[in-house]
């Protein structure tokens, strides 16, 4: 194809004449013979392309077991006190120094949390800043929200989020995060199946920080 065109090209000049100069500057000579300005400047995707353009909503079957409104997740809220949430989610919390924090986050299998600590070990009575759920966390809202679902349920069951983040791959606007200020919920894509950095279309944490 590249090589029928330059010869479209040389045909339509005329031997020795140069493409360029029959037309004015900014403007490209077409194979028909005819002058066209350039491409119009579209502009950079926004949010409402992004949403408008997420995979299809399939909910999972509602177990009750996350509270969203709550910032709760099998009765472990944010707010709560590491002590009181070490015992719900049956102790043996796995934590790791938050840099530069001082806090730790914590990990109960597939739910964890944020909590305040002396030298990377967290106080009995720090509260929960936020209850985060891990993939593949098998509990859901009453509606069906949980992981492993598409993005687009969270929007179609709290209206459009206050924050959207996304990338470009080659083309496709994958979403990253979006986050609800009136209800204090987070949902983040980051890793594909496999464990690559790439979001795939499915949630991967749900962060619940509870009622503003």
């Amino acid at each position: 194809m590249r090589i029928a065109w330059v010869w479209l090209l040389a045909t339509a000049c005329g031997a020795g004449t140069e493409p360029s100069s029959l037309c004015r500057p900014g403007f490209a000579l077409g194979p028909d013979g005819h002058c066209y300005p350039p491409p119009p400047d579209y502009p950079d995707p926004v949010a409402t392309d992004v949403l408008e353009n997420l995979p299809d909503c399939e909910l999972r079957d509602p177990t009750g077991g996350i509270d969203l409104a709550g910032g709760c997740v099998l009765d472990a809220c944010a707010g709560d006190r590491f002590a009181d949430v070490d015992a719900l989610l049956g102790g043996a919390a796995d934590c790791t120094e938050i840099v530069d924090s001082g806090d730790v986050s914590c990990t109960w299998d597939t739910v964890g949390g944020r909590f305040g600590a002396d030298e990377g070990v967290p106080r009995d009575t720090a509260r929960a800043q936020w209850i985060r759920v891990l993939r593949p966390h098998e509990g859901t809202t009453d509606e069906g929200l949980g992981t492993r679902i598409a993005p687009r349920c969270f929007v179609e069951t709290l209206d459009v989020p206050d924050q959207v983040l996304f990338s470009d791959a080659l083309g496709d606007l994958l979403v990253s995060q979006m986050a609800w200020a009136a209800y204090g919920v987070t949902v983040v894509d980051t890793q594909d199946r496999r464990g690559n950095d790439l979001p795939d279309g499915l949630v991967d944490e749900i962060f619940l920080q509870g009622p503003p």
